[in-house]
């Protein structure tokens, strides 16, 4: 069985985005840390088609549960809004656009799920369901929380 978590937040669905059907199958881009996101949205790592997943932002990681409005304004900048996702443990308020999935719990410190996710792994949204979804065999799963 893979990892699942609730889906906390998406925003509207638009017409002839990536996220039109209400569910999306996509592969992860890490950031470990809000701070480093710039850094990685900038870099040209992130494309149409990609989950970028922000770890380490929750209340006890953040520390203080930083807002994620800077990563989404940054993937807005670079017309990239409507064709990714964002999944954190970290927050959002505010105005933001796309697909994005806060205050995932427990948080990455805490050994919640999105410690274990890495580059590539694929990650589905379903907004109609609710849900999260990683799709990591359990096995590995054991093991990368192990480490």
């Amino acid at each position: 069985m893979d990892a699942i978590v609730l889906l906390a937040s998406c925003d509207k669905i638009v017409p002839g985005m990536l996220m039109a059907a209400a569910r999306l199958d996509i592969p992860a881009i890490m950031v470990t840390g809000g701070p480093m996101a710039g850094g990685v949205v900038f870099d040209g790592r992130i494309n149409e088609g990609h989950v970028v997943v922000i770890r380490y932002e929750g209340p006890k990681g953040g520390p203080g549960m930083r807002e994620m409005y800077k990563a989404m304004k940054y993937l807005y900048g670079l017309g990239l809004a409507e064709s990714t996702a964002l999944v954190t443990d970290g927050r959002f308020s505010g105005t933001n656009n796309g697909c994005f999935v806060g205050h995932i719990s427990p948080e990455a410190s805490e050994g919640g799920p999105l410690a274990i996710v890495k580059d590539g792994d694929r990650i589905t949204i379903d907004v109609t369901k609710g849900e999260l979804t990683l799709h990591v065999p359990d096995g590995e799963i054991t093991e990368r929380l192990a480490r």
